[in-house]
């Protein structure tokens, strides 16, 4: 027989009440899942963070080894980070987050995308790049509004 505390982490493993798991059942009747509440808010946001700050380290990282040596500075190693660290959101919140929240996610990293493609070549008066946005946002507008079966 095990001891209570072993119950009770058997019965959060499979997310079934103490109650359930000393109780007999009949073959029908209906399993009773319980959530942890405490579990599924366990750390999402603050862990999501700090995936995304790898990328801002490195970025800082290859700045200041270049600014370093070559006396040159590299700001858009950080424009690059911007996309990055929104397909680390994107990634996360398709695993943790609302499915509906992806949708905002994915229209932020396109544009983010194009902002980033504009900066790195803000000499040359690429503006242009921003109307490859419209259509894409009209594609996700409408990615939005199909409903699953």
């Amino acid at each position: 027989m095990p001891d209570i505390i072993t119950i009770k982490k058997i019965s959060n493993l499979f997310g079934i009440s103490v109650d359930y798991l000393l109780n007999e059942h009949s073959e029908n009747e209906k399993l009773i899942v319980v959530k942890n509440r405490k579990e599924n808010k366990f750390n999402k946001i603050p862990l999501t963070l700090l995936s995304a700050s790898p990328i801002w380290g490195i970025a800082t990282i290859i700045f200041t080894l270049v600014l370093i040596f070559s006396k040159k500075s590299i700001w858009f190693v950080f424009y690059i980070c911007v996309p990055l660290t929104l397909l680390m959101f994107l990634i996360f919140n398709s695993i943790w987050g609302k499915k509906r929240n992806n949708y905002i996610i994915v229209s932020l990293f396109i544009w983010s995308i194009l902002l980033c493609i504009y900066l790195c070549f803000i000499k040359f008066n690429v503006w242009q790049v921003f109307i490859i946005g419209i259509p894409s946002q009209i594609v996700i507008i409408l990615w939005s509004l199909l409903k699953k079966r």
